[in-house]
């Protein structure tokens, strides 16, 4: 009602890699979800405790030393359906886009699913199906129980803008430069 600061954690004082925190939080049960450069973190809303944290890729390639949008960011924009969190990581290694979805409790990774560029939008979810638009014109739909690719369409060229899903139509934005 105030604006005063509850609680905070500092996750790297002194931040000089560029590990920021790059999504909007989210709320799955007890847990207050977040991703940045250098992994998932979950803090316990009642205890306001770091309640674990999970990298997916590394958080920089050999060589690098500072995160970048394609040098290792960890999870992206994060989603989930109340059940899992879905989350996006570009792995500066390899140039892959890993799609993960974690177990809210304790961020078990339920399954990993590899995509052959980056990603740098917000998935979207739709009933069973997690919508990924990549940096190399593809629109990819995964079922999220095991994180098949259930579909994979040719957009025309890259994209960077988060699928929206509404009233039975998909949209999504197009003409990023990889």
């Amino acid at each position: 009602t105030d604006g005063v600061v509850v609680w905070q954690d500092q996750i790297f004082a002194g931040n000089r890699e560029g590990f920021d925190f790059n999504s909007a939080p989210v709320i799955v049960g007890n847990r207050l979800v977040a991703t940045n450069k250098a992994g998932v973190y979950a803090w316990d809303r009642s205890t306001r405790r770091r309640a674990w944290n999970r990298r997916i890729t590394f958080p920089l390639p050999s060589g690098e030393e500072t995160a970048t949008p394609t040098a290792g960011p960890e999870g992206g924009p994060i989603a989930t359906d109340g059940k899992r969190i879905y989350v996006l990581s570009n792995n500066g290694q390899t140039g892959e886009c890993l799609a993960a979805a974690l177990r809210p409790s304790d961020g078990r990774v339920l399954w990993r699913s590899p995509f052959a560029a980056p990603s740098f939008a917000a998935p979207a979810l739709a009933g069973d199906r997690l919508y990924v638009a990549g940096s190399d014109g593809r629109l990819r739909a995964l079922e999220t129980k095991y994180g098949l690719v259930v579909a994979d369409a040719p957009l025309g060229e890259p994209s960077a803008a988060a699928p929206v899903l509404a009233a039975g139509h998909l949209v999504v934005g197009t003409g990023a430069a990889p």
